[in-house]
């Protein structure tokens, strides 16, 4: 372990915010990638994994800092993915095509009666999306 963590640290520069910001490739999502245990892995996990220890089952690696190239281990924290959802949303980073807004209608439309198809037809999202929302698993935060 610790040959692989002193070669992780020639990946990374620290900025004047405390943020460790990779230097190597980065996936189409924004986040840092390396070759860690014979495959790909972001390199936020793998610094949690090099720093903190091992990554709980259902958890992921979440960022307190929400810069997707950071793998200062203190600016990471482990959560799961309906924590992780809540608070991208609360940090206005929602990848979500639906308002606020939007949300509380559908809320309202399921508690009249309407079927998760028809709601999800309304807004033109599967209704998929329109049970996760109305479950909780994604914008709890909204009544």
């Amino acid at each position: 372990m610790r040959d692989k963590a002193r070669s992780f640290t020639d990946w990374y520069k620290p900025n004047a915010n405390g943020c460790w910001l990779w230097l190597g490739a980065v996936n189409s999502s924004g986040y840092a990638n390396k070759y860690f245990g014979g495959r790909m892995e972001t390199a936020h996990r793998i610094s949690w994994l090099l720093n903190k220890g091992s990554i709980p089952s259902g958890l992921q690696v979440l960022h307190k800092c929400n810069t997707r190239r950071c793998v200062n281990p203190e600016h990471l924290f482990l959560g799961t993915q309906g924590e992780n959802l809540l608070d991208m949303a609360k940090k206005g980073r929602s990848t979500s095509q639906l308002t606020e807004d939007e949300v509380r209608k559908i809320k309202a439309m399921r508690r009249s009666g309407k079927t998760f198809r028809e709601v999800g037809a309304a807004f033109r999202v599967c209704k998929q999306t329109i049970h996760n929302i109305v479950r909780g698993k994604t914008w709890g935060h909204i009544p």
